[in-house]
């Protein structure tokens, strides 16, 4: 119970950090905290939409192989 809210907490603040970064033009902390979105939630929407983020940036996704 508490681990998916945990979770979706996690990602909240992680994805408002993210885009408060990438709304005061700071693009490598933004590109950052949408990877460490995609690392920590791999294979979900939330990735997808990280990933999407970050092509926006003109940034690299970073896949662990």
């Amino acid at each position: 119970c508490c681990e998916v809210d945990c979770d979706v907490l996690r990602y909240t603040v992680l994805n408002y950090l993210a885009h408060a970064y990438r709304l005061s033009g700071d693009t490598d902390n933004a590109i950052s905290v949408f990877q460490e979105i995609i690392d920590k939630f791999p294979g979900t929407q939330k990735a997808t939409k990280a990933e999407q983020q970050i092509e926006a940036l003109g940034g690299t996704v970073k896949t662990e192989e």
